[in-house]
Parts: structure tokens; C-alpha cells; sequence
């Protein structure tokens, strides 16, 4: 446990120090490097043990790309893995990425390692790339993903690269450079097929934000008026919770696209989670509370339907055991967003209650990481083993 606090303390004073240097790049440089050095070396000197699906491919493929010299016949195999895992369930880019790791060291540890500095690279440059547009605040964002993802990506490792692939790739939705971003729905695909689900997180911002020459106002009465984009918003936060909690809806939606493979991310029926949902509902107050700070802020109402969206996501647990580890899994594409609209939210103002918010929040995060990283241990990887560089 102590070394992550040791890693997550320094990584993000090292942020925080960088957004204080404003005339000096080279050491602002410095430290941003040394910021994400320093965890993915953590998650690179970690024994095999740490994180459930090491043993379920990371390893047998390692194994696998060790033997083989020859590209074209690793990546075509249609054999089975030492484990009993087909070669062929896993995504292409990813087993590239395995490849290549391995024609640098047959060692796991630098797969291990690259794996985690791709995806601490996609964080920190995403949140400097999104920084030029929305003055956001590096620490609050990291510290997120300390405490969220971090232990996470050490696990879900083919998920963790496409979902923060997805994630760099949202300054250029914000811009809206649409073929950039299908671009980066397309890479992150080859690392987990899920993140098709970008595709959404297109339409939405499309839907809400296609005509901003012509703003449109609804008057409710002397004193309030809605936008577009708010009754936009609530409209499709309201679809949103009516489809979700109607899996048929949504497997025939996925149907009609030639998408039936993802039925399988679905549950029969919808049970729920009361942790899941707690678990979301400090971010959501947080949005709320600040809503009127920001006001001239554009994104809080597509931050506002991915809030609802991943609240939703998080209850796809039902009866089917499979369904039910698939379908809580989807969420953590929608979690993410978290990153973003908290670190832009809270920096909209400086006064005491932003501050409290600021002070609930972090307080929250702690919490949080000890109770479902040290505690009930999620993704096993408490305690930290290191294994010296020699796997």
C-alpha cells in the first residue's frame, strides 16, 4: 500500500509544481515526464501476481510472442494459447503491442511497463491537449485517476488502453474534428473491441452541439430559460435511463447495426447495484453544485448526459454471470469523463464553495481508493510485489 501512496503523492505534486513553472518549459517538461516515469515503472517492476487478468492472456501472450520470430505467423496463429485461450479473441493491436515488447526483452515487466506508460502518456497529454481549450486543473484530474484507474489498467489491461486512448482523442471532439476522433475510435478498437462505444460519445456531442450559430431559448416563465442544449441534455438523459433499463431495446438497436457481438455485454434483466450507484453520486452532486458556476461553460451539458449515461451503464449487473462482469465493465468507458469534468468544473471559480467541493472531493477520492483498493482489494493488487525486473 505504501508505495502507491508514495506514487500518487509524487506524481501529482510533480503535476501541480509543472502548472507553476509558466516560464520555464524545459523543467515544466521535466517534471511532466518524471510524473508519468515514475507509476508506470511502479506497474512495470510488479510481480505476475498483481492484477486478476495477468494469468488470463498478458502472460500467456508474452510466452507466446517469445517463441515466435516471425510476425506474419504470430499474428495470423489460429491455435490456442498455453492457457486454453484462442489466439484470435485478442485484438490486434494489442497482441502487436505484446510482439513488439517482446523483440525488445522477453521479460513481462517491459510489457508490463509500456503498457502502463501508453496509458499515463494518453492521460497527462490528453489533459495538457484539453488544458489549451478549458483551463482545467492537471492535479484534480490525475488524482481521478490515481484513485479510480490506476490499480484498474494493472487488471483490465487491454480495456484500460482503449478507454484512455478514447480518452487523449476528446479534445478532438471538442473541436470537433470528427475524422481525427474516428481515428482514435478506431485505434483504441484494435486494443479493446468495446471502445466502439465512442461512436455514442460522438453522436451525443454531435446531437447537442451541431448548430452553435443558432442558439435557441425556451422561456419557462419571467425568471428561467432554457437552451437547446439544456432541454437537448435532460431530453437524452431521460433516453438514456429509459433504454438502459430496457436491455431488449438496446439488443435490437445493436442488431439492426450489425453489432450482435456487444448483446453479449448485456444482461437478460436489470438488477442493479447499490454500490455502483454511490459510488458515482459524489460526482454527480459535484456537477450540480457547480452547474450555476458555470454557466458560460458549453461542455457541462455533455458532461451532464455521460454523468447520467455512466450512472446507468454502472447498473448493467444482472443474473448472468457473464453479462453481469461485461456489462459493469462497459461503464468505466463513461467513468472516465469523470477526469474531465471535475478538473473543468471546479476551476470555473474561485470561492469558498468551489473550494469545499474541491476539499469533499479529494476527501471522497482517499476514501474511495483505501476502501476498494486496500480494503476489498478489486483487481488484486494490494499488497504490491515487486519482482526486481526479472520476470
Amino acid at each position: 500500500m505504501t508505495i502507491y501512496v508514495l506514487t500518487i503523492s509524487i506524481s501529482t505534486f510533480l503535476l501541480y509544481f509543472e502548472t507553476k513553472l509558466k516560464d520555464n518549459p524545459f523543467l515544466r517538461n521535466v517534471l511532466i515526464l518524471f510524473a508519468i516515469l515514475l507509476p508506470a515503472i511502479i506497474a512495470g517492476g510488479r510481480a505476475n501476481t498483481i492484477g486478476t487478468d495477468i494469468k488470463s492472456y498478458a502472460e500467456p501472450l508474452q510466452r507466446f510472442a517469445n517463441l515466435n520470430s516471425n510476425f506474419t505467423d504470430f499474428i495470423n496463429f489460429q491455435g490456442i494459447l498455453n492457457n486454453g485461450q484462442p489466439f484470435q479473441r485478442f485484438e490486434k493491436g494489442y497482441v502487436t503491442l505484446i510482439y513488439l515488447s517482446s523483440r525488445v526483452t522477453p521479460k513481462l515487466w517491459f510489457n508490463f511497463f509500456v503498457t502502463e506508460l501508453i496509458i499515463l502518456v494518453c492521460v497527462v497529454l490528453g489533459m495538457i491537449k484539453f488544458s489549451r481549450i478549458r483551463n482545467i486543473s492537471l492535479c484534480i484530474g490525475i488524482f481521478i485517476f490515481f484513485t479510480f484507474f490506476y490499480n484498474m489498467s494493472f487488471n483490465l489491461i487491454r480495456q484500460s488502453l482503449a478507454m484512455f486512448i478514447l480518452f487523449y482523442g476528446f479534445s478532438y471532439l471538442v473541436k470537433k474534428e470528427w475524422i481525427k476522433y474516428i481515428i482514435t475510435i478506431f485505434v483504441a478498437s484494435l486494443f479493446h473491441s468495446s471502445a466502439i462505444i465512442g461512436c455514442l460519445f460522438m453522436f451525443v456531442y454531435w446531437l447537442l452541439y451541431r448548430n452553435t450559430k443558432t442558439q435557441l431559448y425556451f422561456k419557462l416563465n419571467n425568471d428561467h430559460v432554457l437552451s437547446k442544449q439544456a432541454l437537448l441534455s435532460l431530453f437524452l438523459s431521460l433516453m438514456v435511463v429509459i433504454a438502459l433499463f430496457s436491455p431488449a431495446i438496446i439488443k435490437e438497436i445493436l442488431s439492426s447495426f450489425n453489432l450482435s457481438k456487444y448483446v453479449s455485454y448485456l444482461p437478460s434483466s436489470i438488477k442493479g447495484s447499490w454500490i455502483e450507484l454511490i459510488t458515482r453520486l459524489p460526482f454527480f452532486a459535484i456537477l450540480l453544485v457547480e452547474w450555476r458556476n458555470n454557466s458560460k461553460n458549453k461542455l457541462r451539458y455533455f458532461y451532464l448526459v455521460m454523468t447520467v449515461l455512466d450512472i446507468c451503464l454502472s447498473q448493467l449487473s444482472g443474473n448472468d454471470s457473464a453479462a453481469t462482469v461485461f456489462g459493469s465493465r462497459i461503464s468505466w468507458y463513461t467513468s472516465v469523463f469523470y477526469i474531465y469534468s471535475m478538473s473543468d468544473m471546479l476551476e470555473a471559480k474561485k470561492d469558498t464553495k468551489t473550494l469545499v467541493s474541491k476539499i469533499l472531493l479529494i476527501l471522497y477520492l482517499c476514501i474511495y481508493w483505501y476502501v476498494f483498493t486496500v480494503v476489498l482489494n478489486y483487481n488484486e493488487t494490494v499488497p504490491y510485489i515487486f519482482n526486481g525486473f526479472q520476470y
